[in-house]
Order: structure tokens, then sequence, then C-alpha cells
């Protein structure tokens, strides 16, 4: 017989959440635009800030204002629009971090003295 352990949520298993199409008033999809546990997202071509390529992301949708995430489908479309603008103004989306110019890798490690113990010097010496 088989244990019940924190899988099972009232007699089923626990699925992850899935992502939803969202509709509009005419119960239309809007393009590009999904839902996953009340949060809404846009689905984009971001480029890759490492390397260069495009790949389809799904971007968490945030009020302009109060930076907190949309809570409603036309908030939800304006925000999809404001990325798209954004876009097309030149401002590319980037995926990942591109380092930036105090973030470099020397100046968050800077190169360490290698160091050997006696006993290796002495064997490559001969």
């Amino acid at each position: 017989m088989k244990s019940t352990s924190g899988n099972f949520v009232n007699g089923g298993k626990s699925h992850a959440a899935t992502f939803s199409k969202v509709l509009d008033g005419r119960k239309r999809p809007v393009r590009g635009l999904w839902k996953r546990n009340d949060r809404f997202y846009a689905q984009l071509a971001i480029t890759d800030a490492a390397t260069g390529k495009k790949s389809i992301r799904r971007v968490p949708l945030v009020d302009k204002e109060t930076n907190q995430p949309v809570a409603t489908v036309p908030q939800a479309i304006a925000a999809l629009d404001r990325l798209k603008v954004k876009r097309t103004d030149g401002d590319r989306l980037y995926c990942g971090g591109a380092p930036s110019s105090t973030n470099t890798p020397a100046t968050i490690l800077p190169p360490q003295p290698i160091t050997k113990q006696a006993r290796s010097r002495k064997k490559q010496a001969h």
C-alpha cells in the first residue's frame, strides 16, 4: 500500500501550475498574454544578453506606477502594449543579466596567486 505523503492533496496528486491563455471581454484570446496563479505574463521574443540570440520568454507584468503585479485583464493588456512599444522604440528586452561595468569578473574575484606546496615544487624542479 502506498503511503500518503505531502504530494497528495484531498486524495489527488498535486500538479504544478500551468499557464492559461487570457481571454478578452468578447471571449477571444489575447495574443501574447498568459495567466498563472493570478499573475499575468507577456510572452515575448527576448534577446539573450550573453549570446545575442532571441528566445521566447514569459515576462511577469507589473503596474507602471506601483510596481505591483497587474490584477485585471485591461491592466494586463495595457502593460503588454507598453512592453511592445518599449521593444519597438529600440529598447531591447534582455533575459538574464548582462554584467555591468561595476560587476565585471575582475572586480568580483581578484586573481589569486598560485601557491604550491613545497613537496610539489621539489618534484617539478627535477
